[in-house]
């Protein structure tokens, strides 16, 4: 099996690929490179809470009528790849 010959981007396409990806919190690195293993993942862990509380108000913005439970669910269904339909 031959590898398939890779073309070399142009600025342009370097440039368009990258557009939107947020640049990187150089001092957030550091911070967390002096963690130790135990406080990197609580660090991983708080940061997922504050993603599932922000996705949680969007909802609840979006979705007026839900109750909280349907709300959960429906945060629950977007941060879990696995379906249940």
């Amino acid at each position: 099996m031959e590898t398939p010959q890779r073309k070399e981007l142009t600025r342009e396409e370097i440039a368009e690929i990258v557009h939107g990806i947020p640049s990187i919190d150089w001092e957030r690195m550091r911070y967390l490179a002096s963690l130790t293993n135990a406080e990197r993942i609580l660090e991983g862990m708080r940061d997922s809470e504050k993603a599932r509380a922000i996705k949680c108000e969007e909802f609840a913005l979006q979705f007026p009528n839900e109750t909280r439970g349907e709300i959960n669910m429906r945060v629950l269904q977007h941060f879990t790849s696995v379906r249940m339909d």
